[in-house]
């Protein structure tokens, strides 16, 4: 802590007291607004296990196959395991698009724009590294398990 200075302690133990997200009860609805819901919970879920290293919701809702989920939660360990954070950043949906499930498909497709404001993310030694603010879209394939949405894979669409 001495190396990194009292303002970047000061950030590091602001970002790790961050709360989780509220888990929002459309979230067990088989429904298309569920669907939707569960998706804009997904990326609460994943900037939460960037800031504080709780990658605990964020793979109980990902799939063990989700290559994508699965790089996230390595990539928030690797972080948090070097004593390393992230600020919390700003981040809008602008859109959630969710389409009918294909016959002979157990995922249906969810598409979400978003806004996300510039972030920093800190090595254990307190160096930033920085990520760009922009609009994407990120892809998501979810299907209904045991009374919940769970997601098997998604990509970012630029």
């Amino acid at each position: 802590d001495a190396a990194l200075g009292p303002d970047l302690v000061a950030r590091r133990e602001a970002a790790l007291a961050t709360p989780p997200p509220e888990r929002p009860e459309q979230i067990s609805e088989n429904t298309t607004e569920g669907a939707a819901t569960a998706a804009a919970y997904f990326i609460d879920l994943y900037q939460y296990a960037f800031v504080t290293g709780d990658t605990k919701d964020f793979a109980a809702m990902s799939e063990q196959r989700c290559v994508f989920c699965n790089s996230v939660i390595d990539d928030a360990k690797k972080i948090h395991d070097s004593g390393g954070w992230a600020d919390p950043w700003d981040s809008t949906v602008t859109a959630v698009r969710v389409y009918e499930q294909n016959p002979g498909y157990d995922y249906i497709h969810v598409e979400i724009d978003m806004q996300w404001a510039e972030g920093t993310s800190y090595d254990g030694d307190g160096t930033p590294k920085t990520t760009d603010s922009g609009d994407f879209t990120l892809i998501i394939a979810m299907r209904y398990v045991n009374g919940s949405w769970v997601v098997g894979e998604s990509e970012v669409k630029k």
